[in-house]
């Protein structure tokens, strides 16, 4: 079905029938399909239809606007692949309940240019869990300011 589909068809889908798409749907859809969708569409997305973009390049598709005005349910919905193809703007356009629903798998899975793009308010929004999944290598990338913005708890439990 998503290959019969155009650019201008999903743009015009109402935010109820993107809903409605099946994951199988969802699966099938390219960056350009993606990239067509309104940040309304993208928020009207269940979780399981946001776990369902698997390729890094439907993910690619989303914009950082997208990224940033999704729920902290949907966030959490992301695979650490997924995670991991989001862009350094993507990154630091997550809140700190955004970064704070994402799982330590993902977490561990980001690039220093990624942890470096996140903000401190999103560093001090981690977990000890995912503090203590950061490599010594994520933790190296950390800035001043984003070491400064962790606690006690945080700092203890980095590996």
């Amino acid at each position: 079905m998503t290959t019969n589909l155009t650019t201008a068809q999903i743009a015009a889908m109402p935010t109820s029938s993107i809903a409605q798409l099946s994951t199988t749907v969802i699966q099938g859809l390219t960056s350009a399909l993606v990239a067509a969708m309104s940040t309304a569409q993208i928020k009207a997305l269940s979780t399981g239809q946001i776990a369902a973009l698997t390729s890094s390049a439907a993910i690619s598709g989303l914009s950082t606007a997208d990224i940033a005005a999704l729920s902290s349910a949907q966030v959490a919905a992301l695979s650490s692949q997924e995670v991991d193809g989001l862009s350094t703007a993507d990154i630091a356009a997550l809140s700190a309940t955004q970064v704070k629903a994402v799982v330590s798998a993902a977490i561990d899975g980001l690039s220093s240019s990624q942890i470096a793009a996140l903000s401190t308010a999103a560093i001090a929004g981690i977990s000890t869990a995912e503090a203590a999944a950061l490599t010594s290598d994520l933790v190296s990338a950390l800035g001043t300011a984003q070491v400064a913005a962790l606690t006690t708890a945080q700092i203890a439990a980095l590996s």
